[in-house]
């Protein structure tokens, strides 16, 4: 080949690689922390590197990375992208000289969702599991967001058993576009009041209703068979057997319960022999066996 056809041969790749359209130009600059060049309006600095050809200055929305606030320089072709300086939508970046051999992408930037979470009441420990999500949903907003925090499950349903006592932090998150929010409430699970049943006596068959006192703390009811109205147990309703008292007594916040049985026992049956029908007032002692 004569030496000519190699200078034209030159000057055709340098004229067609200046004027290709460059496919998956993102691949020469390296480091994007996001690969599908989305971002959150509040991530904060993304270091970035050009790699083909190195040392080649940046650009942002034909902005110098030597005077743009959110692409500034740190080293010949290495810079610094703040998201959190841009405003929403789509932007270009250029690796290179502009309108000669670049590499040109867009990334694009997203709001973050605006979420709200009305307050929670508090609730009683032995309180049943339920949704943190009230009957329409109107406690949140958006609707399409997730719970986390102690007690709560994928659902969004939250146990106060599983939580225990105490404050709980209750996050609720809503994703967007890749970009999430959240905002967290406190929920208060009140302890339980100690409530118990001190040994109920023996009652015996025939006794008349008496007035129950064993329940503590003070000012609680007593339910189950043979309590009859103002705590009274009345064996006469219940017969002979063992039968379960529950006394229940509330602080004013939170309730709770104890249960203990009751024994009412049968009389026993008397007898003795030894006993004649007739005596005299002169007769002697009389042996009798029971």
């Amino acid at each position: 080949m004569k030496p000519g056809w190699r200078y034209y041969l030159l000057l055709i790749f340098c004229i067609v690689t200046s004027i290709i359209d460059l496919s998956g130009q993102a691949a020469y600059i390296t480091g994007w922390r996001n690969p599908t060049l989305e971002y959150c309006a509040n991530e904060g600095g993304d270091t970035i590197t050009g790699e083909s050809p190195k040392g080649k200055p940046f650009y942002i929305d034909g902005v110098s990375y030597e005077t743009a606030p959110a692409l500034t320089r740190l080293a010949n072709g290495v810079a610094i992208l703040y998201p959190n300086r841009l405003t929403t939508g789509t932007h270009t970046i250029i690796y290179g000289t502009i309108g000669s051999h670049d590499v040109t992408v867009t990334i694009t930037i997203t709001d973050m969702p605006a979420v709200s979470l009305a307050p929670f009441s508090s609730v009683c420990a032995n309180t049943l599991p339920y949704s943190l999500f009230s009957a329409d949903s109107g406690n949140v907003s958006p609707k399409t967001g997730t719970f986390s925090g102690p007690g709560v499950d994928a659902n969004g349903v939250f146990d106060p058993a599983a939580a225990g006592p105490g404050t709980h932090i209750i996050t609720y998150t809503v994703g967007l576009g890749g970009c999430a929010s959240s905002v967290s409430r406190t929920l208060t699970v009140q302890s339980l009041p100690v409530v118990g049943i001190n040994p109920f006596a023996p009652v015996c068959e025939g006794t008349d209703p008496f007035l129950l006192t064993q329940g503590f703390p003070s000012g609680g009811t007593y339910s189950g068979t043979g309590v009859e109205a103002g705590g009274y147990f009345n064996q006469a309703v219940t017969g002979i057997g063992s039968f379960p008292i529950t006394y229940t007594y509330s602080n004013g916040t939170c309730s709770n319960s104890a249960v203990r049985d009751i024994v009412v026992a049968s009389n026993p049956n008397a007898s003795f022999s030894g006993l004649g029908s007739q005596y005299c007032t002169s007769d002697g002692g009389v042996g009798l066996t029971g």
